[in-house]
């Protein structure tokens, strides 16, 4: 990492050593960002509280709201999408590799699913009611919520819900695909669901810092096993906080998610031997972070 980057690290107002208009391109995109997502949390709370009278109704409307959070949020981050092979036809069963935070405004852009999501999104101020509109199913990630986890997936399954899911169940540093856990795989196995899959990486412009430098923001902190490869502070860059992080990556005049889905779906008599072909049909399709 050169000493410019170390420097910046330590400075969050200097964004980017490329580009004179890199700071303006930055505190722009930050205005433009707080006021959608303000916007979007205040409609949440106002059709929360209008339609109270009417759940059904209710819920519709919170979640067309928080989906259309989602379709704004790309081009004010200056993120662009892009997708290799077909997404798979609802209702599915899609499991794909975990990398950053903007995975969660990716995927489930792409793919309007319940997604598996940890618990501690929905005390996110103001994100929290947005991302809980999106019905989430939301894992505490201790042994025992695992099973009221399964039960949920299993009636989103029978309901006919589309269904996301990262197996790694953390996010890494985007060099290598982690071992998938199976426990949250049970579901399709005892439904005989099929089960697609899906890889994503980043990619930045030539000439700018490398996605491993601007687009990872790790480990998790609500995550802590004793595994070299994910508390590496080598991997995960200088530790920073998340505005200096988010300054830094939306200083890019764009930078790109590559979203690349598997040809066929698997279906498995054993979730063990599931989550293995799944974590190597993954990573067979996965390019790494540069």
């Amino acid at each position: 990492m050169n000493q410019f980057y170390q420097e910046k690290a330590e400075r969050p107002w200097l964004v980017s050593d490329v580009s004179v208009l890199s700071p303006f391109r930055a505190y722009s995109r930050l205005i433009a960002v707080v006021l959608w997502v303000l916007s979007c949390y205040g409609a949440v709370r106002l059709a929360t509280v209008t339609l109270s009278f009417y759940r059904p109704l209710r819920r519709r409307v919170c979640r067309k709201i928080s989906r259309l959070w989602l379709r704004g949020m790309p081009p004010l981050l200056g993120l662009k999408i892009r997708v290799h092979g077909p997404r798979p036809q609802s209702p599915f069963f899609l499991v794909v590799n975990h990398i950053t935070w903007l995975d969660f405004i990716v995927m489930n852009l792409l793919c309007d699913c319940r997604c598996v999501a940890m618990a501690e999104m929905q005390q996110t101020p103001v994100l929290g009611p947005l991302v809980k509109a999106l019905e989430a199913i939301f894992v505490y990630r201790v042994r025992e919520d695992v099973p009221r986890v399964k039960s949920a997936i299993l009636d989103s399954i029978r309901q006919q819900h589309n269904i996301l899911l990262a197996p790694e169940g953390v996010i890494s540093p985007g060099r290598t695909v982690r071992r998938f856990r199976a426990s949250l795989l049970e579901p399709a196995v005892s439904s005989r669901k099929a089960v697609h899959y899906a890889s994503i990486t980043y990619r930045t412009p030539d000439g700018w810092p490398r996605p491993s430098d601007v687009v990872l923001y790790g480990p998790d902190p609500h995550f802590r096993p004793d595994d070299d490869e994910v508390n590496n502070p080598e991997l995960w860059g200088p530790q920073r906080s998340f505005l200096n992080h988010f300054l830094r990556l939306v200083s890019l005049p764009y930078y790109e998610a590559h979203v690349r889905f598997g040809d066929e779906p698997m279906v498995g008599e054993d979730r063990i031997a599931l989550a293995n072909g799944l974590h190597r049909a993954v990573n067979k399709i996965f390019s790494p972070l540069e």
